[in-house]
């Protein structure tokens, strides 16, 4: 019961209880879909170019690659959103840093900075230990 009754966010990868699972796993899934978006970020900004430099008829392609931006990095912003917030309520970063985190992860290249430093600060300061320290 103990483990099954923790206290998590509201966002639904997040939804798992504040155990061994509930905390690294969310920060590990953030990462692969960080890096994941690598490549499609890639295509999007030669495809601004190509816009770009075809005049005025790139606009449409220009306006094209805006709007899929604009929701590639919404997505998965919200999905750091979610594993700042329940790191931050198991005690395991300060709230300066939290907000600092969620904001730095709607910024193109820093957010996968950010998802691989969470990432590997939770594999540093070994994660049983941390959770030995939110179960009590």
């Amino acid at each position: 019961i103990t483990n099954q009754t923790k206290e998590s966010t509201s966002l639904p990868i997040n939804l798992i209880p504040a155990d061994e699972n509930g905390i690294y796993y969310p920060t590990r899934m953030n990462l692969i879909i960080k890096i994941a978006q690598i490549p499609a970020y890639t295509i999007n900004f030669i495809l601004g170019l190509i816009g770009f430099f075809m005049s005025i008829w790139g606009i449409g392609i220009i306006g094209l690659v805006i709007v899929v931006d604009f929701f590639s990095i919404g997505l998965s912003g919200i999905n750091n959103i979610g594993c700042c917030i329940n790191l931050y309520k198991n005690k395991i970063i300060s709230k300066k840093l939290t907000m600092l985190f969620i904001i730095l992860s709607f910024i193109y290249v820093i957010d996968v900075f950010v998802a691989l430093g969470l990432f590997l600060y939770l594999r540093k300061n070994n994660i049983k230990e941390i959770i030995n320290k939110v179960n009590i």
